[in-house]
């Protein structure tokens, strides 16, 4: 979808935001192996966790938003 907002309104994203912290290895893992253009799943970690790592001046730039996460996710234990 073109729309982030349309994106995570759609069913299935809602779908694994509702798996709670079970999905976030997940989603690192997805944002891992998408390499250099990562999806939108920082709206899902960020409700999922609570958590907000992104600095905002990186906020638009999906690489070093993910970046952000991947930090994250290595400091509070999470393997991917």
């Amino acid at each position: 979808m073109s729309s982030v907002s349309e994106s995570v309104l759609f069913p299935a994203y809602q779908n694994i935001i509702g798996m709670g912290e079970t999905a976030v290895p997940f989603l690192l893992r997805q944002l891992a192996d998408e390499g250099d253009d990562p999806d939108q799943w920082f709206w899902a970690l960020k409700a999922i966790t609570g958590a907000d790592p992104v600095n905002e001046d990186d906020l638009g730039n999906n690489l070093l938003m993910a970046r952000s996460w991947f930090e994250w996710g290595i400091s509070m234990g999470y393997a991917w």
